[in-house]
């Protein structure tokens, strides 16, 4: 389906949610998603109030909106690491606990207050302001839910401490020009990320998360075949100056289609980011889980939003790692030709005994789930 709009915005706000990006807005708005995506429902099955988050967000570097608990309602991403470690673990590093405890109920105290006030408001509200309404009343109980959780559970929980964070150590000159709010740099970053993930899960802070990663101008960690650091080179943008360059798509009219130096760093670039994922996996196998590890008990879904920087639709590669408790088949290279990406999302669904017919789109979902994926 065409639509207005920057590419990235309409296949990141389309990858999770399964349908079209909905009218209205800005045509470069991300946030006019068309419905829900996959991880809200699959966090609203699985997730008991015990739970202190019912899905993790997180971001490095992404200016993508990917989660949404509705049409046109995003989810906000952490892109702090040591924001996320005080938000899932600070009341149990904090050796205050008779502090801690005032806070948590002078807050929910305010939390009360603000939760009776508009319970008041909304019997004079139109039908709209309502809608409106309920979805920050949601995002008030969330918080709720949070200041109640207060038991961290896990055989092989190891709450987190803040950690050093910020310049890469092969940064080669000490300037903030590519730095990316909260001033780190993401070979930092992405790591403590990852490990304050696996925790969340590990101590049963949260059920379902999700993490995204973008583009670098300069990859300070990375060098390429001629030993230079990986960049930008004409306009200061990789994305255009590398990636469309390579594909013969840049804006500027720089191309350079095929060129082998673009095509090595890109190679290195992907390889690094592969690498993440698989640090992923390994921190979540490291973790014993009843009779298994974390990654046996989990399923992982690894995916770009496009099949090639060319923008396609086509042959978008999908990883799908971890058991899901055993309900998953591991170790299998599956090839669907012309299947849209909802038979995928509504397989997730299926993993979690979620039994709903179809996801986002109905017409998209085809014969249903996919059933190799099971065992």
């Amino acid at each position: 389906i065409e639509q207005p709009g920057n590419a990235h915005n309409l296949a990141a706000g389309h990858s999770l949610v399964g349908m079209p990006m909905g009218e209205g807005g800005p045509t470069d708005d991300p946030t006019q998603s068309g419905g829900h995506s996959v991880d809200h429902t699959i966090a609203n099955a699985i997730t008991d109030p015990s739970v202190a988050m019912r899905s993790l967000h997180l971001g490095v570097r992404a200016p993508w909106e990917v989660c949404y608990t509705g049409a046109a309602e995003p989810v906000g991403r952490l892109t702090d690491p040591n924001q996320v470690i005080a938000s899932l673990f600070g009341d149990f590093t904090n050796p205050d606990t008779a502090g801690v405890a005032r806070l948590r109920q002078r807050r929910q105290s305010v939390l009360d207050a603000t939760v009776g006030n508009i319970a008041s408001l909304r019997q004079r509200l139109s039908t709209g302001d309502r809608i409106r309404l309920d979805e920050y009343l949601e995002r008030v109980r969330e918080i709720e839910r949070r200041l109640s959780a207060n038991v961290i559970r896990g055989e092989s929980c190891s709450p987190l401490s803040e950690r050093s964070l910020g310049r890469s150590p092969f940064r080669e000159h000490d300037d903030r020009v590519d730095y990316f709010h909260p001033y780190y740099d993401p070979d930092v970053a992405t790591p403590a990320m990852i490990d304050a993930l696996v925790e969340s899960l590990a101590c049963d802070r949260t059920r379902v998360a999700t993490l995204t990663l973008g583009d670098n101008n300069i990859w300070h960690w990375l060098r390429d075949r001629d030993d230079n650091v990986i960049s930008a080179t004409a306009t200061g943008d990789w994305h255009q100056d590398v990636v469309h360059a390579y594909w013969g798509e840049n804006d500027e009219g720089n191309n350079a289609i095929g060129d082998s130096l673009f095509e090595d760093q890109l190679r290195r670039v992907g390889r690094w980011e592969h690498s993440m994922f698989a640090y992923l996996l390994s921190r979540l196998q490291s973790r014993r889980e009843g009779d298994g590890t974390l990654l046996d008990n989990c399923m992982v879904l690894f995916l770009n939003e496009f099949g090639a920087a060319t923008h396609t639709h086509d042959d978008v590669p999908y990883i799908v790692a971890g058991r899901a408790g055993g309900v998953l088949r591991p170790g299998q290279w599956l090839r669907y030709n012309g299947e849209p990406h909802n038979r995928l999302l509504l397989s997730m669904l299926r993993t979690f005994g979620i039994d709903d017919p179809t996801f986002g789109d109905p017409a998209m979902c085809g014969a249903g789930p996919l059933t190799e994926l099971f065992t």
